[in-house]
């Protein structure tokens, strides 16, 4: 598998440097770059990369506007912002970044963002609804904090609040389960519930319960949660109890 980047980049030794060591993965192809952010999006239009490096501080627009546009317009595009500020990482991933690398860059740090990318490529098999980035922006004590999607125990609505727990933790984010359900994994995120959807990876028991459904027990003693049955008959599809 190979992914054309594209980089966008207004200081020249900078694009260098992030030519330089992108050039040392054979899964990536650098097929064009710009200093700014007309020529970015015209070259972007033509020449239909895989993935955008994109610097936050540019001179003619701020690269989250140009981040923004890209996710808008072309959505299989994958954006990974580059900047020397770490406070612009939750806007950037408000904006539908998959990643964002801090100046100066680190192989290692780099590494992971290649792996990250590859990962979301090899899930272009799944439906095109499914999310293709790998955290969610969430709130707790007015502070927004971005919480690996995997360590999600299970997503639970009351009125208009929907909160995400994890092992240790539970957060507030602003999504509807409607649009939660749409956009998570199907295989692994099942909605159980009107207001419930459970992932599945934290199921620790499934017992059978009344009127022929179940009650999941969740590990780490995370909570018991019922299967309603307007939901049973795809829960047991999914997991394809008999």
């Amino acid at each position: 598998m190979t992914l054309k980047v594209f980089l966008v980049e207004d200081e020249a030794y900078v694009r260098d440097e992030i030519r330089f060591m992108l050039g040392k993965y054979e899964q990536l192809k650098i097929v064009g770059e710009a200093d700014n952010a007309l020529d970015a999006i015209c070259s972007i239009q033509n020449l239909s990369p895989d993935v955008v490096f994109l610097d936050i501080k540019l001179g003619d627009v701020s690269g989250i506007t140009l981040g923004k546009k890209i996710c808008e317009t072309y959505p299989q595009i994958k954006v990974v912002f580059v900047t020397a500020y770490d406070h612009f990482a939750v806007q950037g991933f408000e904006q539908g970044a998959i990643d964002y690398v801090l100046k100066p860059f680190s192989e290692e740090r780099l590494t992971k963002t290649v792996e990250r990318l590859l990962q979301s490529a090899s899930r272009s098999s799944q439906p095109a609804h499914a999310l293709n980035k790998d955290k969610l922006v969430m709130k707790k004590n007015q502070v927004w904090k971005l919480v690996d999607i995997a360590d999600i125990y299970y997503f639970q609505a009351s009125g208009h609040k929907v909160t995400a727990v994890t092992e240790s933790d539970a957060y507030g984010l602003n999504y509807t389960l409607k649009e939660l359900g749409t956009m998570l994994p199907s295989n692994r995120f099942l909605r159980v519930q009107k207001n419930v959807i459970v992932n599945s990876d934290y199921i620790d028991e499934i017992i059978p319960w009344f009127n022929y459904t179940y009650k999941l027990a969740m590990k780490n003693d995370r909570g018991r949660i019922f299967v309603s049955r307007n939901y049973i008959r795809q829960f047991k599809a999914t997991l394809l109890i008999g």
